[in-house]
Formats: C-alpha cells, sequence, structure tokens
C-alpha cells in the first residue's frame, strides 16, 4: 500500500485593486540592469510631459487652468494629510511612534499649516487683476 500526496497549488496572494488595474503595468515597472532605473517609465513620463507642453502651443490659457487645478489638488492633499494628524491629535489619542516630531509644538504647526493651506486654497481661486477675462482664469 502506497499513501500518495496530493500537493495543493499555492495560492497567490491578489494584488491590490490599484496595481492590479494599471494599464502597462509590467512593460512599465521593468528594471533596467544597467542603471538600475525603470527606463520604460521615464520614457512613458517624458512623452506624457511632451504631450502636455504641446497645450501650450494650441493655447495657454489651458494651459495655465490644468496648472491652477493640479495646484488646487496638490494644497488641498496637503491641508487633507494636516487636518487628519491634527484631528487625531486633539483628543491626545496615542499614535504609533513618528520617525520624526515636531516636540510639543507639532499640533500647533499642524493647525497653523491647516489654516494657511487653506487660505492659499481660497485666495489661488480669485483672479490676480480686474477685469476679469477668459486669459485672466485661475
Amino acid at each position: 500500500m502506497t499513501l500518495q500526496l496530493r500537493r495543493q497549488p499555492a495560492e497567490k496572494p491578489s494584488p491590490s485593486p490599484g496595481t492590479q488595474r494599471f494599464p502597462f503595468r509590467r512593460w512599465l515597472s521593468k528594471i533596467e540592469k544597467k542603471r538600475n532605473i525603470p527606463c520604460n517609465a521615464v520614457y512613458a513620463l517624458s512623452f506624457w510631459f511632451a504631450l502636455l507642453c504641446l497645450i501650450n502651443i494650441g493655447s495657454t490659457t489651458a494651459l495655465y487652468i490644468i496648472f491652477s487645478g493640479t495646484l488646487l489638488a496638490l494644497t488641498s492633499t496637503y491641508m487633507l494629510s494636516s487636518g487628519c494628524v491634527a484631528l487625531h491629535r486633539i483628543p491626545d489619542e496615542p499614535s504609533p511612534p513618528p520617525r520624526w516630531n515636531l516636540g510639543r509644538y507639532g499640533f500647533v504647526i499642524n493647525v497653523f499649516a491647516l489654516f494657511y493651506a487653506s487660505c492659499a486654497v481660497v485666495l489661488s481661486c480669485f483672479p490676480s487683476t480686474l477685469p476679469v477675462d477668459i486669459s485672466m482664469a485661475n
């Protein structure tokens, strides 16, 4: 009598939802051995930025609007992270030890950063001069 064991194929861990659907992820993440950098990603990003620069040929106003929207999104994400840190520290909840901290003034600095960024977002939506026309769009 012989005992035969069947080996079950190991389940592969499912990739995170964001990386699972990213187009051309294998091609973009290929690392060149000689330079140890993802050259395909660098080339694709350079091509993307060249296309963005072509918008300037058609309409500088459109390019300014894209840059302004990007600036608003960047500042808003900074506000979100700074606000979450400040909100977490209000009830004085214990948090994981940080790599570095700002000492006892950290909460005050986070609140000031949140206030400053919110003022910057609101003021950057206003036109810089009057009268307003389409070329002055923010």
